[in-house]
């Protein structure tokens, strides 16, 4: 028969199995940690980047992986315990947090991280000519912030953006965020200055040819800015780059006038050339020596004079003050120096004299000197005599009542050389001429019932083909003596395409005599788009030309002009242009 134990009797049969294994610890007792919660570990916050956010709260983590709690992401290390993080954020804001099991490690949430690192704000939305000044924008997510001419904008749903706006000492501007979602555009103020500014362009471009290049700005009506006429070049002025053209862009500021009723305005040029760097030539080739001393090119030498007298440089003798008059020299005295760059002997052979103006440069020569180069084979620089340059020319002030922009607008070509007409007229044969042209755009963004809704506008570049067909058997009659071409690929300042669809014909114009019964320009009519007006085209033959002098199809041949230089303007739908072109014989 089984006997019951009693509940004390339990108890003392536990007591007694616990004392013979090794008294009370063994059965739960004592001060053995074993049975005791663990103490929770510190966690080293110093590794998250300072102004994060995070709540209260706790973080399971199984050991080897990482979770974020607000911009903390906590790890739990491999080959360990699992992790149990406890957050506690103290009335101060001043976050703290342990963890039992594994060691845990804090750093930067992804998140947090894409937040807080600056990045490069794309300014390429905002039309080029925007003024930004230095500064810091704050955003509130879905909102939008003008800062001069730029409209800051921080994504809607995600954190609040800083923008912070620097400006280079060439004048560039770049913005760097932090937060959310930066993006940028034109400012509503600046916006409506770029209408106002495209539709006065527009109204100019159209009224072409009405607008033409003030006197006290063209050097002999070509258009060439005059030495006169205080124009500054501005080297970093914005314009677009041509390939195998030099720009150069000037510009001058002219005061208004309440009595006569004029506005301050400021005139610009932009102008393009092919003129080429000088040429090392050997000196004999260049300067007539006036003395032959022995019949042969060795030991001449030249006189100087009046005309002659801006080659001399280098002599440490020779006056370099302003106004110096008739400063006498001793007869057969010789100094060292240089006559357009190279070196020689100058001789006083009798009564000399040498006279400075007002600028310290040479200006007057009495007596008779003589310039003997130590080699005539020095090579000396010989500028190019035969380029062409085209551009444009714009005006830009202020209605004086309105103070909306109002500006004028002419187009440019002109050469150093121009081909005669006379001589041209009696070339044989035919040729192809390419290049590239530029000049002032408006388009017109339009509505569905055609009313123009918006407009851009700037300057161009294109390309051009011409194709000139002189006189001779060679070609056919009805041909003789015309030219026509096109100008095509029109793009922006950026280089970005301005409307594929954009070409101006230029139709056929005949340089025969009948024609050009004075000066030697050609005109025709272009046509841009079939729906819009008709425009006109000028253009110049330019280099040396040679007619057929045995008048056969074989041996020597016409020499043709070797480029042409002309302005245009063209109209199309929904837009238009005005503007000037060069081109080279291929």
């Amino acid at each position: 028969m089984r006997r019951q134990i009693t509940p004390l009797r339990s108890f003392a049969v536990l007591l007694l199995a616990c004392g013979l294994v090794g008294g009370l610890s063994a059965c739960g007792g004592g001060s053995d940690d074993g049975g005791s919660p663990p103490t929770p570990e510190d966690v080293d916050l110093s590794g998250v980047t300072p102004d994060y956010t995070v709540a209260d709260g706790t973080v399971e983590i199984p050991a080897g992986q990482s979770k974020d709690h607000g911009d903390i992401a906590f790890s739990c290390a491999a080959g360990g315990e699992d992790c149990s993080v406890t957050i506690v954020v103290g009335q101060d804001g001043t976050a703290s947090a342990t963890s039992i099991g594994g060691t845990v490690t804090a750093m930067d949430s992804a998140a947090y991280t894409m937040r807080i690192t600056p990045m490069a704000v794309d300014l390429s939305s905002v039309t080029a000519g925007y003024m930004a000044g230095a500064g810091t924008v704050d955003v509130a997510a879905g909102g939008s912030v003008d800062h001069g001419d730029i409209a800051f904008s921080c994504a809607a749903g995600g954190p609040d953006c800083t923008v912070a706006i620097t400006v280079g000492n060439d004048g560039s501007v770049s913005a760097m965020s932090t937060g959310g979602m930066v993006t940028a555009m034109n400012s509503a103020d600046y916006e409506a200055r770029i209408q106002a500014r495209a539709e006065a362009l527009d109204i100019a471009i159209v009224a072409v040819p009405a607008s033409t290049v003030p006197d006290s700005l063209n050097e002999d009506g070509s258009g060439t800015p005059a030495d006169d006429s205080m124009l500054m070049a501005l080297a970093d002025a914005a314009r677009a780059a041509i390939t195998g053209w030099d720009d150069a862009v000037y510009a001058r500021t002219n005061e208004g006038s309440l009595i006569a009723g004029t506005p301050e305005s400021t005139d610009t040029f932009v102008i393009y050339s092919n003129k080429e760097e000088p040429t090392p030539t050997p000196f004999a080739l260049v300067h007539v020596f006036d003395n032959d001393a022995d019949g042969d090119s060795m030991n001449d030498s030249l006189i100087l004079n009046i005309d002659n007298l801006g080659f001399v440089s280098g002599v440490a003798e020779f006056p370099s003050a302003v106004n110096q008059k008739n400063v006498p020299f001793d007869d057969n005295a010789t100094f060292r120096g240089s006559f357009d760059g190279a070196p020689g002997t100058y001789t006083c052979v009798s009564t000399c004299t040498l006279s400075t103006d007002t600028d310290a440069n040479l200006d007057a020569v009495g007596g008779t000197w003589h310039f003997t180069p130590d080699d005539d084979e020095s090579l000396v620089p010989v500028a190019d005599a035969d380029y062409m340059h085209f551009g444009y020319w714009m005006n830009e002030s202020e209605d004086g009542n309105t103070g909306e922009p109002v500006l004028e607008v002419a187009a440019i070509a002109d050469g150093t050389e121009e081909s005669a007409i006379g001589t041209v007229q009696r070339l044989e044969g035919r040729a192809t001429y390419s290049g590239a042209a530029t000049g002032l755009y408006v388009k017109r963004a339009l509505t569905m019932d055609g009313e123009v809704d918006s407009r851009a506008g700037g300057q161009f570049t294109a390309d051009v083909m011409l194709t000139a067909t002189f006189g001779g058997a060679r070609v056919p009659a009805i041909d003789h003596y015309s030219i026509h071409g096109s100008i095509t690929s029109f793009m922006d300042r950026d280089g970005a395409d301005i409307d594929s669809s954009w070409s101006v014909d230029l139709e056929t114009a005949l340089f025969d005599s009948q024609e050009i019964m004075s000066g030697s320009a050609f005109s025709g009519e272009t046509v841009g788009d079939e729906r819009a007006a008709m425009g006109t085209w000028t253009g110049r033959f330019f280099g040396p030309v040679a007619i057929d002098s045995d008048a056969t199809m074989a041996g020597n041949q016409s020499t043709l002009p070797s480029g042409v230089a002309g302005t245009f303007d063209g109209a199309f739908t929904n837009g238009a242009v005005i503007g000037a072109f060069g081109a080279e014989k291929d």
